[in-house]
Parts: C-alpha cells; sequence; structure tokens
C-alpha cells in the first residue's frame, strides 16, 4: 500500500503519526479512505485521535466498521493502519419527479458525495446527506417542494434510493397516448389502465409498465423500434388524479426474415408443421410463443418434460427484417415407469392394463395419463364408475415417470360382482 508518509523534518514529536495505510477496502481507494478519515502524518499516535477519525469515517456512512493499530516504525514515530469494512448494503439509485437529470446527480455525487457511484450505501446517514445535496441542487433549479431520498421499488422488483419531492406522488386516473397510429389509441389505454390505473405516478414506474404492457402490442405488429417519448400529466377533471399522456414513435414495421431453431429434437418439418409465424409477413411474436409453446408440447409428449429456450433477434435496419434465432434446451428425455391402479378389484384392473399402451421404457408421452382418464369415463367401460383421476410422479434418478390411475365407485360401488361385467373395447 503506497499510504502518506511524512518526511523527517515534518515530525517535531516523537509520538507523531509518520505513515498512514488502510487495510479491508475494496470500492474505495486508500487515499480516499485517509481523506475521509482526516487523519494526516504528523497527528499524535493516540486513542482520542483514533476515536474522532473513526467518527468522521462512520458519519460518511461508507463504512460498516472501523478498527485501527499502531506501532513504532523504524526511524522514529509511527505507522498507523486503518482496518475498515466498507458498506455491504448497497441499491442502485432513482430519480422521480424532479427538475434533475440522472446525469445532473451522477456528476453531482462525484464532487460532492463519498462512494457514489451506480449503487450507493443505504444506511440512513448516507442518504440523507444525499438528499440533502440533491435538495440544494433542485432549489437552484427553482424546485419549491424538498426533496427526499428513500428506498422504494423501481419497476416491478427493482428496489432502489428513489429522489422525488416529499409531497405524495399523484394517483393515475387514466392514460393517453399521442402518435399511434399502428394501434388504436383504445386497445392502448385498456392494456395500460389494467395496471397503471389507482397507481402512484411514478416516470420510472410509467416506463416499466409501458415496456411490460405496450411494448409486446407494437412488437406484434411488427414495429420492433417503438420508442416512449415525453411523458406529461394533467390533473384529471372529473376525479381526483392526473392524466398521464405518453408520445410514441411507433418506428417502421419489420418482416420477418427467418427463424432458426437450435438443439430441438424435432425434424424440420416437424417444426415447420408447427410453426404459426410466416416468413416474409411482419413478425409477430405472440405468435413465436405459441409456436414454442406447440413445439414444447410435442416435445414433453416425446418424453422431454423439462424443455427450456433462450431467444434473440438480429435486426437489419437497411431491409427492415428480423432474424430470430432460439436455442433450445429440450432437457433429459424420461420414460414410462410403472402403471398403478388404485380402486379396481383383480377382475376389472386387467380390462385397464390391457387398454393402457405405454409400456415400461417408451417414451413418455406427458398428455397420456389425463387423455386415458377422460376417455374410460366418456366410453362408459364401467357402469359403476363415477370418476378417474391419473396422478404422475417423475424419477429424477432414473428418468421414469410413474402414473397412478384412481378409480373412484358411483352408487353401487367398485365391486364387480355387484355390478355389470366391464363393457368390451370398441
Amino acid at each position: 500500500m503506497l499510504g502518506a508518509l511524512l518526511t523527517p523534518a515534518q515530525a517535531p514529536r516523537p509520538d507523531a503519526i509518520r505513515e498512514i495505510r488502510v487495510e479491508g477496502h475494496k470500492r474505495l481507494a486508500e487515499a480516499e479512505v485517509i481523506r475521509l478519515s482526516g487523519l494526516k502524518p504528523g497527528d499524535p499516535a493516540a486513542a482520542a485521535t483514533f476515536e474522532a477519525m473513526r467518527d468522521r469515517i462512520l458519519e460518511t456512512g461508507c463504512i460498516e466498521t472501523v478498527g485501527w493499530r499502531w506501532e513504532p516504525r523504524q526511524g522514529g514515530g509511527f505507522t498507523a493502519t486503518i482496518e475498515i469494512t466498507e458498506a455491504s448494503q448497497l441499491l442502485p439509485w432513482a430519480v422521480d419527479r424532479l427538475p434533475i437529470t440522472t446525469e445532473d446527480i451522477q456528476s453531482l455525487g462525484t464532487r460532492e458525495l463519498p462512494c457514489f457511484g451506480p449503487e450507493i450505501p443505504t444506511y440512513d446517514r448516507y442518504i440523507t446527506r444525499a438528499a440533502a445535496a440533491v435538495n440544494k441542487l433542485a432549489r437552484e433549479r427553482g424546485f419549491d417542494d424538498e426533496v427526499i431520498a428513500k428506498v422504494g421499488i423501481v419497476g416491478r422488483d427493482q428496489p432502489s434510493v428513489i429522489f422525488q419531492p416529499k409531497t405524495p406522488a399523484p394517483n393515475i386516473a387514466d392514460v393517453r397516448f399521442t402518435g399511434n397510429e399502428a394501434i388504436e389509441e383504445k386497445w392502448l389505454r385498456r392494456q395500460m389502465n389494467e395496471v397503471a390505473r389507482g397507481a402512484q405516478f411514478s416516470e420510472n414506474l410509467y416506463r416499466q409498465f409501458l415496456e411490460s404492457q405496450i411494448r409486446p402490442m407494437y412488437e406484434n405488429v411488427g414495429r420492433l423500434t417503438v420508442q416512449f417519448g415525453k411523458i406529461t400529466t394533467e390533473p384529471a377533471k372529473d376525479v381526483k388524479g392526473v392524466v398521464v399522456t405518453t408520445e410514441v414513435a411507433e418506428g417502421p414495421v419489420f418482416e420477418l426474415e427467418d427463424v432458426e431453431i437450435q438443439g430441438m429434437p424435432l425434424s424440420p418439418e416437424r417444426i415447420d408443421e408447427l410453426a404459426e409465424y410466416k416468413r416474409g409477413e411482419p413478425v409477430s411474436y405472440s405468435k413465436m410463443a405459441v409456436t414454442m409453446e406447440k413445439l414444447f408440447q410435442d416435445l414433453r409428449n416425446n418424453g422431454y418434460l423439462k424443455p427450456a429456450y433462450s431467444a434473440k433477434r438480429q435486426i437489419n435496419a437497411e431491409q427492415l427484417t428480423v432474424k430470430l434465432i432460439v436455442d433450445v434446451t429440450p432437457g433429459p428425455q424420461f420414460r414410462m415407469g410403472r402403471l398403478l391402479i388404485r380402486g379396481l378389484d383383480v377382475i376389472s384392473e386387467p380390462v385397464i392394463r390391457q387398454m393402457w399402451t405405454l409400456q415400461p421404457g417408451d417414451p413418455f408421452r406427458d398428455d397420456y395419463p389425463n387423455f386415458f382418464a377422460g376417455s374410460v369415463k366418456e366410453r362408459g367401460v364401467f357402469d359403476f364408475l363415477a370418476n378417474v383421476r391419473a396422478e404422475k410422479k417423475l424419477n429424477e434418478d432414473n428418468r421414469t415417470v410413474d402414473v397412478t390411475l384412481f378409480f373412484e365407485a358411483g352408487a353401487q360401488g367398485l365391486d364387480s360382482r355387484a355390478t355389470p361385467k366391464p363393457k368390451p373395447r370398441q
């Protein structure tokens, strides 16, 4: 470590600190920790000096714990070592309803706040200090409300330190859109109001709603580069709250150039047979999602019970086309294990086993148990039958599936000796 060093000429006192080092720092530079400590070469190596140093560091909110030690050094004086544990509770930050941009706050934090970056400490003393600095900047911009900083949710699941006015945000009473042509405003409003109406207005949260609710609508009509521009609010006329208006730049229509599905244990012919998308038409992500569900159902009926996929797109901005590349992980193939039957007697059970066509060792067909149970009931195989249900048990160790069929009796019970014989298979 470089530390800070005092030349012999600057150290008249024999008990003075001549060198300062830091241990335990990771995000903070050693020089920054020394600056925050206020410790200087020439200070007396005494308990009071280090206790004051500790208080100054802890007050910043960047450090969780502070320790120290000092020891004689060759040539006289002492080497002081500051031992720290940096803050572990860090969160990203965001700005909401302020006349200040994120760039403004980043620049302010870099100048005036220690350890300020994309994530900041969440200790009260730190965010209070940060809020005071942002409040001062907002006042200089003519903002007359008080700025506070508190931990909240940006979007649906992202905790953040949010710089915002002290006055609570108004509730969203309704939404409006301008610049839209490809999709009628009534459909945009209906989709957006499902999540936005009644929520407190926050531009960060509102843009998250736009991404989750409105962007998919545009992607389903080939508008892959849709942009949501200026967002404005005005008081609602008939109810308490605000009406939020979003400027939409829909962008051009992109056509589907090709779909490349990798890792799928199905033939290209089978994939094309199940595909809902068409090359040369406007790309539709909903059709792609339906296609993948149909393909996965086919996989599950071939024993691949845990398929997964990831997708990426290659956009050609000049040709206004897009190529979708889908990487499929089919997972292990499961096979039929044991067939267990509950609720039938020794005369009726063989009839069911004879009807069951999925044999041990066959690739497991995921939809077959429920299909079989339904067909037994619909065909009226047993006059006494009230209900049939199937349960599946996956055996991860040997990759088999055991199926249990449960037969529930009607008023006459399940004793075949007291009921008509099973009906022959049609």
